[in-house]
């Protein structure tokens, strides 16, 4: 008997571990439910449909909540709809953007020379730029396409190029030493373009002795430039290069296989596995 009592007090104890507040809260509570009520019926009619009234709005809340789940469900299906469209768009843009530069390259590297620093005009400046690349670098260039067959005559310096002038550039070296600024030159003919990126190493290659060779390159567009940079930061990533404005890269895991890359908007998680 005084063990039944023990456990009895026990229990009472474990389940009145509220608070005094909390219990006195509760009481009151109970107390404005069954105002009017005398009998235990009464009472029990009280607790059975409060009971019921909160089963109804449980399951009205269950049901919100459903309806709160499709809904978000659906606009996560969306929002991933117009994610894919917003890409194809901006896809489609920087293509039409590469293909208004199909005739234009980039001289990097060209130091300024000091006729062209003299030069008070801006438009003269970039004259003397253009003369000084196309009779140094250029001219060898188409001597070695011709050569090849590859164009049919070396052209003169306005055939071939429709205008040329340099470009706003604040890069610099890693002694914080600025670069010259890049070069832009565009061609008149498609033809000349691709003469230049065929014979440019072979036809540049024995100027080196007499100094640096600038760097030719494609005009490509900013989108174009950051996924390439983006791609020599990976670790999983050998090479990267363009042609025609497309991407091109080789892994360091198959350094032979020359993989494109979809596009310039592309992430890198979807194309490399």
């Amino acid at each position: 008997c005084s063990s039944s009592s023990s456990a009895s007090s026990s229990s009472s104890t474990s389940s009145l571990s509220v608070s005094t507040e909390n219990r006195f809260q509760t009481f009151e509570s109970m107390d404005s439910l069954f105002k009017g009520a005398t009998s235990l019926e009464a009472k029990l009619d009280i607790i059975m449909a409060t009971l019921v009234e909160s089963r109804d709005e449980n399951r009205k809340h269950q049901e919100e909540i459903k309806q709160l789940i499709s809904k978000v469900n659906s606009l996560e299906h969306e929002n991933k709809v117009i994610k894919k469209e917003l890409r194809a768009v901006k896809e489609s843009a920087n293509r039409y953007e590469l293909s208004a530069r199909c005739l234009s390259v980039r001289i990097l590297g060209l130091q300024v020379s000091q006729e062209e620093a003299s030069s008070v005009n801006t438009s003269d400046r970039n004259k003397i730029a253009v003369k000084n690349v196309f009779n140094r670098f250029l001219k060898p260039i188409f001597n070695a396409a011709k050569t090849k067959g590859l164009i049919s005559s070396v052209p003169q310096i306005n055939t071939a190029i429709a205008e040329g002038f340099r470009l706003n550039s604040n890069s610099k070296d890693r002694s914080g030493n600025p670069y010259p600024p890049p070069l832009l030159i565009k061609l008149t003919d498609m033809s000349y373009r691709k003469a230049i990126f065929i014979c440019k190493r072979d036809a540049l290659a024995p100027l080196a002795a007499d100094g640096a060779i600038p760097i030719i390159v494609e005009d490509l567009t900013t989108a174009t430039l950051n996924k390439m940079k983006e791609l020599r930061n990976d670790d999983r990533v050998d090479k990267v290069w363009s042609t025609e404005g497309l991407i091109r890269y080789t892994l360091a895991s198959d350094k032979e296989k020359v993989r494109k890359f979809p596009g310039a908007f592309t992430p890198l998680s979807e194309a490399i596995k």
